[in-house]
């Protein structure tokens, strides 16, 4: 009875070793061999979504530990940290006796690090408290412009006429001294003129004049630009207010 059961033994063990040695080897599949082909194409043109795409018809295709890796690594570097963490997972369980299953714990660690790094806590729901209805005034909105463009260009405007001013005043002076010439030559003859010496006279004044307002003027411009360049934020004004004999300079400024 012994020797028969041994026997038995002997030939089931026997079978079961010619059953597994019969198994015939996997057929070759063209269809997954194409699609992992243009998903490494696509990888390695960082066209991330259709690297993914037919990385996952070759897992469907032939569900083998390449792909599956290939798809955790494209999800990773577009940057879904939590996508490339559950493929990364699925391969460990899957293929736990990998030969990159180091590298995998690795990046499983960094997926983890990130997914929580990107979490937002919920807001806490805040009941506002009600409110009187308040007539608004609308805001002023700053002005953009250059503050100090327009004094600047015052005060080249203002100075350019104070030297067309000085120009009217020498004339009048050539005028003046031209009167006065005419009137010493009329001295040493025997008719006088009384117009030589009222034109002279008027020439001096109307000289004196100009020559205030030019001076002013000039004044009155330099200060304006001055006061541009420097952007001062103080309410300045300058004006040239005429008088009988002249003009006089007004600045008044707030401090």
């Amino acid at each position: 009875m012994i020797t028969l059961r041994v026997r038995l033994v002997m030939i089931a063990s026997l079978a079961a070793t010619h059953l597994v040695g019969a198994q015939p080897a996997s057929a070759p599949n063209l269809e997954a061999d194409a699609a992992y082909r243009e998903a490494r194409r696509l990888y390695d043109l960082r066209e991330w979504e259709g690297a993914i795409a037919k990385f996952k018809e070759a897992y469907r295709l032939r569900p083998d530990a390449p792909s599956l890796f290939n798809i955790a690594q494209a999800n990773r570097l577009r940057g879904d940290c939590a996508e490339a963490l559950s493929f990364y997972k699925t391969y460990k369980r899957n293929f736990p006796a990998a030969k990159n299953i180091d590298k995998v714990d690795h990046f499983i660690t960094e997926m983890e690090g990130c997914t929580n790094a990107v979490k937002v806590e919920p807001a806490a729901v805040v009941t506002p408290a009600p409110v009187e209805t308040v007539p608004t005034t609308p805001i002023a909105t700053p002005s953009t412009e250059d503050p100090g463009r327009t004094k600047r260009v015052a005060g080249i405007v203002i100075g350019g006429a104070g030297v067309v001013s000085l120009g009217v005043s020498l004339a009048f002076g050539l005028r003046a001294r031209s009167a006065a010439s005419d009137a010493e030559t009329a001295m040493t003859g025997d008719t006088w003129n009384p117009q030589i010496q009222a034109r002279g006279h008027a020439a001096v004044r109307d000289s004196e004049i100009a020559l205030a307002i030019g001076t002013a003027a000039i004044i009155t411009g330099g200060l304006l630009y001055v006061l541009g360049r420097e952007h001062t934020s103080e309410a300045s004004h300058v004006a040239v207010v005429p008088e009988h004999q002249g003009a006089s300079l007004v600045w008044a400024s707030d401090f």
